[in-house]
């Protein structure tokens, strides 16, 4: 099995139905320059992350089962995304990870009979041979308050390109695409579970999720606001890494930003790359310096103008691959659970101690608040 570092390719398919070459152009974002291509009896694997190993395993299902190789995939082979390019059966197959941690999008040029595949929006504008048009359904739609909460589809902010969805693989052949959902969570499994097996099985994954973002050549960079979720991955990050990473605190005057010292604590502790960065001023130049760079506009609460400088900064400092704990309190919950369980416990000195905390640390409540009318 040959491997080839790389971050363009093309390839050429056969459409039956029209009786017409299509070019497969693959476009590697320049910014995740660890993708790897894997050529076997004229079947080509291109990982979005490397994973070397798992290469022959992955086309040796896919030779056995076909479409169904997914369905005989472990769930070692969850967090991998890639695209597989079968020359002799004119298929193309895109295989986003379970939980979307890696983007994958494609466009196909009808005209000129390109299918483009990146993990990158902006690789595919820029190397088009189209001009796109803005898709403002998905505009509108971005403006509305549960923008952040609402189900993923495969919209993106430009007409005729596409996301594939997490555990989802697309199927391409004969100039048609079909999506197909793969694999399913196994909640049962811990039903019977004790609190301190639920507890170790949290700590695995978390580290196995912090730590695969380590696998990346490139330097590390991660938010750090103070809070818990942030925190907990800058230590991790930082304890398992075999360089030192790149810390940033947003400096703004705002309720959120009222624990600099929790966050100061941690780069202490854990001796992290860290810089205290100062909002821009000017949310309409931030907004378009963002699209600029993404082609899509930041999905984080944070406003813009509170990151771009941060941005600018990881690319002053060589970071490619940021990491933030944004969504982690809508997975694990604000932890108001454990004061009815304090409560029915009697445990009352604690109670209060954690209320007591809470109310010097309005942040807490604020935020929430604010977000969601509600605390």
């Amino acid at each position: 099995m040959d491997i080839i570092n790389t971050q363009k390719l093309s390839f050429q398919i056969l459409d039956k139905k029209q009786q017409q070459n299509i070019e497969i152009k693959v476009l590697l974002d320049d910014l995740q320059n660890n993708s790897s291509i894997y050529l076997s009896d004229n079947i080509s694997l291109i990982f979005i992350n490397q994973t070397l190993s798992k290469a022959t395993a992955i086309i040796e299902k896919y030779i056995e089962f076909g479409l169904q190789f997914n369905d005989h995939l472990s769930d070692d082979f969850q967090n991998d995304a890639f695209f597989l390019i079968d020359i002799p059966k004119n298929t193309v197959i895109l295989r986003r990870d379970f939980f979307g941690k890696l983007p994958i999008y494609y466009f196909f040029d009808k005209q000129n009979k390109i299918l483009s595949l990146s993990d990158s929006i902006k690789s595919i504008v820029t190397n088009a041979k189209v001009k796109f048009k803005a898709n403002e359904n998905q505009i509108i739609s971005y403006f509305k308050p549960d923008f952040d909460t609402k189900m993923p589809d495969n919209q993106t902010f430009f007409q005729e390109i596409y996301s594939t969805l997490p555990s989802h693989f697309l199927y391409f052949k004969d100039g048609e695409a079909q999506q197909v959902h793969y694999g399913k969570l196994k909640p049962e499994k811990y039903e019977q579970a004790t609190d301190a097996t639920l507890i170790a099985s949290f700590k695995k994954y978390f580290e196995k999720s912090v730590t695969s973002s380590l696998a990346f050549n490139s330097p590390i960079g991660s938010m750090l606001s103070g809070g818990l979720d942030s925190s907990s991955i800058s230590c991790v990050s930082q304890a398992f890494s075999k360089q030192k990473i790149n810390t940033y605190f947003i400096d703004a005057d705002i309720i959120t930003t009222k624990e600099k010292h929790f966050a100061h604590q941690v780069k202490d502790q854990y001796q992290t790359h860290h810089k205290d960065i100062l909002p821009d001023d000017q949310e309409l130049v931030a907004v378009k310096e963002l699209i600029d760079l993404t082609f899509e506009p930041e999905k984080l609460i944070a406003t813009n103008s509170l990151l771009l400088n941060v941005y600018k900064q990881c690319k002053i400092d060589g970071v490619a691959f940021l990491l933030s704990g944004h969504g982690g309190d809508n997975l694990v919950g604000l932890g108001k659970e454990y004061f009815s369980e304090l409560f029915d416990k009697k445990e009352f000195v604690q109670l209060f101690s954690l209320l007591e905390f809470r109310a010097e640390n309005p942040s807490l409540d604020a935020f929430y608040h604010n977000l969601n009318g509600k605390s």
